[in-house]
């Protein structure tokens, strides 16, 4: 699993927002997907560098952020600070990687996407889906709306000129 993230994260790095529009990131609820604890920990990015963060509901205390740059943020949990570089952003998902090795947080925007997110594997379904598989099906739909639009145009320019030239022969 962890060999599939690392390849399909840089592949859609162009449909990607950068982390210096931090009103992507401020005042939502990104909620972190962990696949090995039944833990609901919620992250708030507030304005002020405060950061928010409950676990199944329980507020954690001291920890903020600090955005350093369009790929990096500074993340500080019970005093450990964490140095996430920018993976993915898009209105529903936040994948931040940690510096220094091949791990990646995945956090849902819980108001935007409507339904559960449970696993990094539902995260890179959803991804794949909307990013690889959905576009081509969007294109082979335009390709089909494309072909059906020239054979209606040819038909109807069939008929106004099987048209023209029936009022020609009448008069």
């Amino acid at each position: 699993m962890q060999t599939y993230i690392a390849d399909i994260i840089p592949s859609l790095q162009r449909y990607s927002r950068k982390l210096n529009d931090l009103t992507k990131l401020e005042q939502k609820h990104w909620v972190l997907i962990d696949d090995s604890t039944n833990i609901r920990t919620v992250f708030i990015f507030k304005e002020n560098n405060e950061l928010l963060v409950y676990e199944n509901g329980v507020r954690k205390e001291n920890n903020s952020w600090r955005y350093l740059d369009n790929q990096s943020i500074d993340i500080e949990i019970n005093q450990i600070h964490y140095l996430m570089k920018h993976a993915f952003l898009d209105e529903a998902i936040l994948a931040l990687k940690r510096s220094g090795v091949n791990e990646y947080a995945f956090f849902v925007n819980e108001t935007v996407y409507g339904r559960d997110l449970k696993s990094h594997s539902e995260i890179i379904r959803y991804l794949d889906y909307r990013y690889k598989k959905k576009p081509k099906e969007i294109a082979k739909w335009k390709r089909r709306i494309d072909e059906q639009l020239v054979i209606g145009l040819a038909i109807f320019i069939i008929t106004i000129m099987l048209a023209f030239k029936f009022f020609k022969a009448m008069y």
